[in-house]
């Protein structure tokens, strides 16, 4: 995850530069079987933040943590009523529950722009629209394992969600601690 300052297309011009520069100095081959589903943009819609975390979402994603837990979902109807109904739902009912969880930092949510466009890199085989795509962190305080099932403990809780989109990608990921994991 990496975050962009302002003016976005000159921080995206630099960056589709080094890009280029790396392949060219040796650092970084595009080999042909390996695909890039999700090398995309994405715009912050809100963050929050848990009581316990003493940071305020702003902070949350420089702050240490034990990991996270990743969920992205498609909607077929971006921009539909249904799809707003379950982004309300997150926002007012599903978040503030999980931030109320031991080991639960806080959370951000995104929504999709666009896919990388790069020369060197093959352009996603996609039809994903502008917000198709939504993607959820949880900010982790304790073992990853153990919280996201607290997390899925407390959604059966609130009687689940009411279903919108199509699950592509919900599990944990433990942070990587350099010269300890390696």
């Amino acid at each position: 995850m990496y975050w962009f300052g302002e003016p976005l297309a000159t921080a995206l011009r630099v960056w589709n530069l080094l890009a280029t520069d790396s392949f060219q100095r040796g650092r970084g081959p595009v080999f042909p079987f390996v695909r890039r589903n999700l090398l995309s943009f994405f715009l912050p819609v809100k963050g929050y933040a848990a009581p316990s975390a003493l940071v305020s979402a702003d902070v949350l994603p420089y702050r240490p943590n034990r990991g996270l837990h990743v969920t992205l979902t498609r909607h077929a109807e971006p921009f539909g009523a249904e799809t707003e109904a379950q982004y309300r739902w997150e926002d007012r009912t599903l978040i503030p529950a999980l931030l109320d969880l031991d080991g639960v930092a806080g959370v951000w949510t995104f929504s999709f722009i666009h896919h990388q466009e790069n020369p060197l890199i093959p352009a996603a085989d996609s039809a994903d629209t502008p917000g198709s795509l939504r993607l959820q962190l949880i900010y982790l305080d304790d073992e990853p394992l153990a919280t996201t099932t607290q997390i899925e403990k407390r959604r059966g809780e609130l009687g689940g969600d009411p279903g919108i989109g199509e699950t592509l990608l919900s599990t944990p990921l433990r942070t990587i601690i350099p010269w300890r994991d390696w």
